[in-house]
This record gives structure tokens, sequence and C-alpha cells, in this order.
């Protein structure tokens, strides 16, 4: 399962490098290697490519300046509503950019500009130093 790569600290790894690494390593056909989106506080997370969200989890993609949803094929800031977590984080508006296709697949396009790397290796990274 692909879950995020290397936040480009140690190497940069395009994803098609990172999924044919796996395969490879693991001797696995194509589609036994899959991919996941989503973060910790979240009660689910989205799989496959473009990403699709279980049906508590509502995936959106808002406009930066004005946080509207954008119409499909229109690049913005990915959210998540998890109708899920009761008391405990519902919302949460992301620093990934994406496009929501018309079914509601997402597709990640990588960071903002200027948005700081996020993600639970970065956290145990900062947590193993001294």
């Amino acid at each position: 399962m692909l879950t995020g790569g290397f936040k480009g600290r140690v190497m940069e790894v395009t994803e098609e490098q990172l999924r044919s690494n796996t395969q490879r390593a693991l001797a696995l056909p194509a589609e036994a290697v899959v991919s996941e989106y989503g973060m910790t506080e979240l009660s689910g997370q989205a799989y496959g490519r473009p990403f699709h969200a279980p049906p508590w989890l509502i995936l959106r993609v808002l406009d930066p300046l004005t946080l509207t949803d954008c119409p499909p094929g229109t690049t913005g800031l990915v959210a998540f509503f998890d109708l899920l977590n009761v008391d405990n984080v519902c919302a949460i508006l992301s620093s990934d950019l994406g496009v929501l296709d018309a079914t509601g697949g997402l597709t990640l396009l990588g960071r903002a500009p200027g948005a700081p790397r996020r993600g639970c290796s970065l956290v145990a990274d900062a947590w193993s130093r001294p």
C-alpha cells in the first residue's frame, strides 16, 4: 500500500517509480499495489487512482480564496468532511492540491505553493531526534 512516499526528504521518487519498485521487490502484479490517501484524524481513507472515499468520508475540492466548492475538473485545496468522527475533528482543510472528477474521484496534484510538508513519516522523524 502506497501511503505518501518519502515526502521529498531523502530523495525524490515519483509515484510511478515507487509503484514499480514495490511491484518488483515484492513480486506483485500491478493491481496488488494499492494507493491510499488520508490522515490519522479521520475515520477512513480514500483508495485507488483516482482516490474514492467510503460514503461517510466526503472529499471536497475548494477554491483557496473563497473556500467554496470547485466544479469538477477545477484545481483547489482538498478538504475532508468525516461523518463518523463524533466528539473529534470532523472537517479538515489540507494544503494538498487536487481535482475532483464527475464521479467524485480525487486526483492529487501535490502541495500548495509554500505549504509545509506534513505526514506521519515527518512526525516520526522529528520524535526520533535527540
